[in-house]
């Protein structure tokens, strides 16, 4: 089941217990984390990785914060659905990918057909802030790798020929 855009902004960072949405961002990551361990195996090759999510509930990307084991899920670990973990586990896959000479490129599908209606039970306001904030990571993610990210209304079919391009050039 899709989350509403109101289930993000229940999720604060001051939140202690973990919640879906938190718990849906770090699967994410772990996964994506897990395909760039794999790709940095493939020599030789030019690499690309779409990533298409609806939103990762960070706000920043740290680009400087020092290299750290990022845990990822796992049964047999803690697991951790901080948003502070959450932006460690980002930077540390756009780290990974840029180390595999894997670049990212991100799609958010909320945008493939324009912007989506605000959820009649959030202000302007907050909506507009839950809309900039969601997409911020994935802009973030494609452009620390030299890719980018499909965000707005545009044409997919023209903007797999894009990514295409861009990784023959």
């Amino acid at each position: 089941m899709a989350l509403r855009p109101s289930d993000y902004l229940r999720s604060t960072p001051a939140a202690v217990e973990p919640n879906e949405v938190r718990y849906r961002a770090a699967l994410a990551l772990t996964a994506a984390y897990e395909a760039m361990m794999s790709l940095e195996h493939v020599h030789e090759q030019r690499k690309a990785f779409v990533y298409v999510s609806t939103a990762t509930p960070s706000t920043r990307l740290r680009t400087a914060a020092p290299r750290r084991e990022v845990p990822i899920l796992s049964s047999g670990r803690a697991r951790d659905f901080s948003v502070a973990r959450l932006r460690d586990q980002l930077s540390e896959l756009t780290r990974t990918a840029s180390r595999a000479q894997v670049t990212i490129f991100a799609i958010d599908p909320r945008g493939l057909e324009g912007v989506p209606m605000p959820d009649p039970n959030m202000e302007s306001v907050a909506w507009q802030s839950y809309w900039t904030t969601t997409r911020n990571s994935p802009r973030v993610m494609s452009e620390q790798t030299g890719g980018f990210a499909l965000l707005d209304a545009q044409n997919l079919v023209e903007t797999l020929k894009r990514v295409s391009s861009v990784m023959r050039n």
